[in-house]
C-alpha cells in the first residue's frame, strides 16, 4: 500500500532550524515501512508567530520544499510563518500556495497514494485532498484540533470533513466532542511502544510478589504547568507510608517545584534528577513501584504504557487520554487532575494492596501493554480501512 502521510509535527529536522519534537506520529509510518507499505510524509512546520524572525519572513508568502530522510521514512518539509496569535491554521494565500507545491512535489516523485492519513486536520483546513488522489482519506484528530473545531462554523468544518472516508480520534473525549459537533463516529487511535520495552515475565512476576518498606514512586516528563507536578508533591507530602519520588525531567516549573518541596520540608525523599536518556527514564521507571503523572490536557501519553510494560502500578488523569487504556481498579488508577486529596487516597490504597490484589493490577496493566506495542497500533490503523473497504 502506497501511504501519504500529512502532519504538522514531525521529528528529524534539526538541520533547518526546527528543533526536536514528539515522534508520535512517525512511529505510525516507521511501523507501516516495516510491514512493507511505501510511506511518504508531507510535513507542514508553522512558526508561531511569537517565535517571528527576520529570516521567517521570506517564509510568509511560500515555502520552499525541504526533503529529508529520517530512519528510511521520506519527509517532505514546508514551511509557513503564522500571522495570527494562537492560529493553528494557515491564511487562505498560504493554503493556495500549499496545495500548489503539494501537487508539484507529488507529481515529481509520481507517488499514487492508496491511503491519504492526516493528522492534525484542523491544521491543514482549505487543502483539497481529492486534488492529489481519488482514493482512501483517514483523518485522525488530536487535542488541538479540538481548538480549531471551535474557531470555524460548522458548515465550514463540515464541507472540509466531507473529504475523509473514516475517522479517528487520539482519545475518549476528543472523540465524544467530535460526535457531539458532527454527529461523525469514529475510531480511537491510540499510540503503541516498542515490544524492547517490554520487561521480562519473571521479573514482572518479582515485582509484583514483592513488598518493600519504602515505596518507591516515579514522575518521568516535562516540568511544564499542565503536568501537575505540583499536585503529586502536595499528595505525596500527605500519605501516611515511607517513600521516595524520583522527579525526571525538566522545564519551565521546576525552581517552583524545588521550592515547594523546600517549604513542605520533604527534601529527603524527593529527587529532581532532569532530563535525562531515554534509557535512563526507563531506569527510573523500571526501579519504581508506581507511575504518576496526573497531567491535564493529556493527548495521550506513552510514558504511562511504558510504566505499565515495567510493571509499575500507574496513576493517571480521569477524561484525559489515558482514560479508557487505564481502568481504574483493574490495570491501574485514575484520578481527577489537580484533587489532591483523592490522589493521595489513590496512593495509600494502592500501599496497602495485599499481595493478590496488587498481582492482578500488575499483571492486567502488563497484558495491556503486551497488547499495545507499536507494530499492532499501526496494524490496528490500517485495518480500520480495510474493514471499510471489505
Amino acid at each position: 500500500m502506497n501511504i501519504l502521510l500529512f502532519t504538522t509535527i514531525y521529528p528529524g529536522a534539526e538541520a533547518f532550524g526546527i528543533p526536536s519534537d514528539t515522534k508520535t506520529v512517525h512511529y505510525f509510518a516507521k511501523e507501516w515501512k516495516k510491514q512493507g507499505h511505501h510511506v511518504e510524509v508531507i510535513y507542514l512546520y508553522q512558526n508561531a508567530i511569537k517565535k517571528i524572525r527576520p529570516q521567517n519572513l521570506k517564509e510568509i508568502f511560500y515555502s520552499a520544499e525541504n526533503v529529508y530522510v529520517y530512519e528510511g521514512i521520506s519527509v517532505h518539509l514546508f514551511r509557513y510563518q503564522l500571522l495570527v496569535p494562537h492560529a493553528i491554521e494557515l491564511q487562505t494565500f498560504q493554503m493556495r500556495d500549499f496545495q500548489i507545491k503539494v501537487e508539484a512535489c507529488i507529481e515529481k516523485i509520481g507517488f499514487d497514494a492508496d491511503l491519504t492519513v492526516v493528522h492534525f486536520p484542523m491544521s491543514f483546513i482549505g487543502f483539497d485532498y481529492h486534488r492529489i488522489s481519488n482514493r482512501a482519506k483517514f483523518a485522525t484528530l488530536h487535542n488541538s484540533d479540538l481548538q480549531g473545531l471551535g474557531k470555524f462554523s460548522i458548515d465550514t468544518s463540515q464541507k472540509y470533513m466531507e473529504q475523509f472516508n473514516y475517522f479517528g480520534c487520539r482519545n475518549k473525549q476528543i472523540r465524544k466532542e467530535f460526535y457531539r459537533k458532527f454527529g461523525i463516529n469514529s475510531e480511537l487511535i491510540y499510540s503503541g511502544i516498542s515490544s524492547e520495552l517490554l520487561a521480562e515475565p519473571a521479573f514482572i512476576q518479582k515485582k509484583a510478589s514483592t513488598k518493600k518498606e519504602i515505596v518507591k514512586i516515579v514522575f518521568s516528563g516535562n516540568l511544564i504547568p499542565l503536568k501537575n507536578v505540583d499536585i503529586l508533591i502536595n499528595a505525596i507530602s500527605k500519605v501516611n507510608f515511607v517513600y521516595d519520588l524520583e522527579i525526571v525531567g525538566s522545564g519551565s516549573e521546576e525552581a517552583k517545584l524545588v521550592s515547594l518541596v523546600r517549604k513542605l520540608g520533604i527534601g529527603e525523599h524527593i529527587h529532581f534528577r532532569g532530563r535525562v536518556s531515554r534509557k535512563e527514564s526507563v531506569r527510573y521507571i523500571k526501579d519504581a513501584d508506581i507511575f504518576a503523572m496526573v497531567s491535564s490536557p493529556e493527548t495521550f501519553g506513552l510514558v504511562y504504557l511504558e510504566a505499565m510494560a515495567q510493571g509499575c502500578i500507574v496513576v493517571g488523569s480521569k477524561n484525559e487520554g489515558i482514560d479508557g487504556v487505564i481502568k481504574d481498579g483493574c490495570n491501574g488508577y485514575l484520578v481527577e487532575p489537580r484533587d489532591i486529596d483523592a490522589l493521595v487516597s489513590i496512593l495509600e490504597s494502592i500501599y496497602s494492596l495485599d499481595v493478590s490484589d496488587k498481582q492482578k493490577i500488575i499483571f492486567n496493566a502488563y497484558n495491556t501493554a503486551l497488547s499495545m506495542t507499536d507494530g499492532q497500533m499501526a496494524e490496528s490503523y490500517l485495518n480500520i480501512v480495510r474493514k471499510g473497504n471489505g
